[in-house]
């Protein structure tokens, strides 16, 4: 092995065999003080930022999380209730699925419900629907996912109006506004199917390509 001595303010290069490594010496280490340089950074010309991969989120986890945003965030339903209502979108013979998908899922009891103000959420409205609370068309029903057509009326069933009272007083006056394609009778706490929803009268937005393209796979 061969050394050679230089100045302090000089590099000392050791030759061992084919293998060369520079060692640096008191003054380098304090220039790279004053540079701000560290190992395997930009200012030694060898950046490691690039290396590290930047957190993308694939096609497939943006399917996903649109399709849980849509299923558990807005409409609350569990996994085969929701697939159940794609398959029947797909099968409307105009329009975009997404859109169809969408105005599936608005016609639902529930979501009616909701949209005429009386309920405080889609969860209350099937938690009252499911204990008898409202009658379709003259008829009560206790089924959430049941869709409404254009014609059909729903009515608060009257034995319970006592009792959430202050309630619908609260929530029937508040400055929400019942979609153009529902009408709302808040005395008589009653309302009418006016027509069918339009992808229009949904001011929610959703990437319904994202949904379409995952339960297309």
């Amino acid at each position: 092995m061969l050394a050679e001595n230089f100045s302090d303010k000089s590099q000392v290069v050791v030759d061992a065999g084919a293998e060369k490594k520079k060692v640096w010496t008191s003054s380098d280490r304090d220039s790279k003080k004053k540079t701000g340089a560290k190992s395997g950074d930009a200012t030694t010309g060898t950046s490691t930022e690039a290396s590290v991969p930047r957190k993308n989120v694939s096609g497939y986890k943006r399917q996903l999380l649109e399709k849980q945003r849509v299923k558990k965030g807005i409409y609350k339903m569990r996994e085969k209730q929701f697939k159940r209502f794609f398959n029947l979108a797909t099968h409307v013979k105009d329009g975009e699925v997404g859109d169809n998908l969408l105005i599936t899922l608005e016609r639902r009891l529930d979501n009616v419900v909701f949209r005429m103000k009386m309920a405080l959420s889609r969860k209350h409205a099937r938690q009252m629907i499911v204990h008898g609370h409202f009658l379709l068309n003259g008829a009560r029903v206790k089924s959430p996912s049941l869709l409404v057509k254009q014609g059909d009326k729903i009515t608060f069933v009257n034995e319970g109006r006592e009792k959430l009272k202050a309630f619908f007083d609260k929530r029937l006056s508040s400055g929400l506004k019942v979609p153009d394609w529902l009408s709302l009778d808040a005395d008589e706490v009653k309302g009418d199917v006016l027509r069918m929803p339009q992808r229009s009268d949904i001011s929610t937005k959703v990437e319904t390509s994202l949904i379409v393209e995952l339960y297309s796979k």
